[in-house]
């Protein structure tokens, strides 16, 4: 039987989806040759950042309930299918990139499964000051992804 998976489990795995995300943009800004997308992935990358600290302090709060937001097997079992993918690329496959329309795509997607994820997170979420956060955070995975769109549509 698969394991199941609480709200600290959870905010524990999207810090690390934001720390590959943070990998995966700031390797792009390296190897682009053009300004302005190196300048917005880098943007991207110190965004990740800050969204890594958000779930740091999601995973405190969530750590400190009594069951720490425990999920039913359903929601465990759709959260553990978003974050399986990987939604950013490490490791040998991280050095494949090699275009910005690549780097770009797997961004679009990217941020896609963040959206699907931090949706989850505050529709399950009990507490009105965590599901302003994620409503915040989720509103900056949009324009991340509009971001994207209008990069992957003029530049490439």
């Amino acid at each position: 039987m698969a394991e199941s998976l609480n709200l600290a489990d959870v905010a524990k795995m999207a810090m690390e989806n934001e720390e590959r995300g943070r990998i995966f943009y700031s390797r792009m800004a390296k190897k682009s040759d053009d300004p302005e997308i190196e300048q917005m992935f880098n943007k991207l990358a110190e965004e990740e950042i800050e969204h890594k600290q958000l779930f740091s302090k999601l995973t405190v709060r969530y750590e400190a309930l009594p069951d720490k937001g425990a999920l039913d097997k359903n929601g465990s079992e759709y959260i553990k299918t978003i974050l399986g993918s990987h939604v950013f690329p490490s490791g040998a496959d991280l050095e494949k990139v090699n275009s910005a329309s690549d780097a770009l795509g797997i961004g679009i997607e990217a941020e896609k499964e963040s959206i699907l994820l931090y949706q989850e997170l505050m529709n399950r979420s009990q507490e009105e000051d965590t599901k302003k956060l994620l409503s915040d955070l989720l509103a900056e995975e949009k324009m991340h992804l509009i971001e994207l769109r209008q990069y992957m549509n003029e530049f490439v």
